[in-house]
């Protein structure tokens, strides 16, 4: 009786999988809270209608291939990723998956600034842009005091080190 069942069910169940599903409008409304999306001013880049910012984290899907990672992108970049050039992050992306391999999306998820480079900029990151990210997902929920007080402890060691 339930293989019947399964058999009659099996289009709808495959059909209602294979649509795509709309950009959700949590990502819409995480942008109109951030800095950039507050208030923008008309016709800079961050004046973006929600058919824009829908047609973009489509795109970000497609170059990523994958829904969760544009969504964690998106909310690792308080929605800024958004505004950027989609072409200049695609080609970005290419740059980061030849130079950091297998590290590529996980570093870009941790620190979305990286997508926001000129691809000439990015052929040059190494390893130092991997720890890096590490430290800019770990200050992000801190604020930029953290990040200064992380910055100046580590330029003060080298100074010490030279005056004595």
């Amino acid at each position: 009786m339930r293989c019947h069942l399964l058999f009659f069910y099996y289009p709808l169940f495959v059909s209602s999988f294979s649509k795509v599903t709309p950009i959700p409008s949590s990502i819409i409304a995480q942008y109109r809270n951030s800095k950039a999306g507050k208030n923008p001013t008309p016709g800079s880049k961050f004046d973006l209608s929600d058919s824009q910012l829908a047609t973009n984290f489509e795109e970000l899907t497609s170059i990523f291939s994958s829904p969760t990672v544009a969504t964690s992108l998106v909310a690792n970049s308080d929605g800024k990723i958004l505004t950027f050039d989609l072409e200049m992050v695609e080609r970005n992306m290419i740059v980061y998956e030849e130079t950091l391999q297998l590290k590529a999306v996980p570093t870009v998820c941790r620190n979305p600034q990286l997508l926001a480079v000129k691809p000439e900029n990015a052929i040059k990151a190494g390893e130092d842009a991997v720890v890096m990210s590490y430290v800019v997902a770990y200050t992000r929920d801190y604020g930029i005091l953290l990040l200064a007080a992380l910055f100046i402890a580590l330029a003060t060691k080298p100074i010490l080190f030279f005056l004595h």
